[in-house]
């Protein structure tokens, strides 16, 4: 590829979430401790869990403050909702969960601690897309992460 840059803009520009299934959950715990029970799960429950978005970000590069999770799940979601104690809601969420369209939202992914991170590009693409800080967000992500292993690459 001959212009990265160019080619993840125009991506991240017709990028959508149409084909997933997103749920909002409220959880009592606080956003780490949340994160850390996904993780547990995923080993646990033999599930397929990522974080991406902020979540994904303060793993690769942080940069913000974030009061909210964001994950691609695959597997039986009230059971997680039933072992994590997550509460179904229409406002005031604090994690929401994407069942993806597909499985390339799990390409790449990577442990942290043990938590499952989504690929840079998958959280890039994700971020781009969020309200608030998200678009700055990305640019930090593409500037710390992504670009230095194109560099390195080249």
């Amino acid at each position: 590829v001959s212009q990265p840059d160019a080619l993840l803009l125009e991506w991240s520009e017709n990028y959508n979430q149409r084909r997933d299934r997103v749920v909002d959950f409220y959880s009592a715990l606080p956003v780490n401790a949340l994160e850390t029970e996904l993780g547990s799960a995923e080993r646990d429950e033999g599930i397929r869990c990522v974080l991406t978005g902020f979540s994904g970000a303060a793993r690769l590069a942080p940069m913000v403050r974030y009061t909210r999770i964001m994950a691609y799940f695959q597997g039986n979601l009230d059971q997680l909702a039933d072992r994590l104690d997550l509460k179904r809601v229409s406002s005031g969420a604090n994690a929401r969960i994407v069942v993806p369209g597909d499985d390339g939202v799990f390409y790449g992914a990577r442990d942290f601690d043990g938590v499952s991170v989504a690929s840079p590009i998958q959280v890039y693409l994700d971020l781009r897309i969020q309200p608030g800080r998200g678009e700055e967000a990305a640019t930090t992500l593409l500037e710390r992460v992504i670009r230095p292993r194109w560099e390195r690459r080249a």
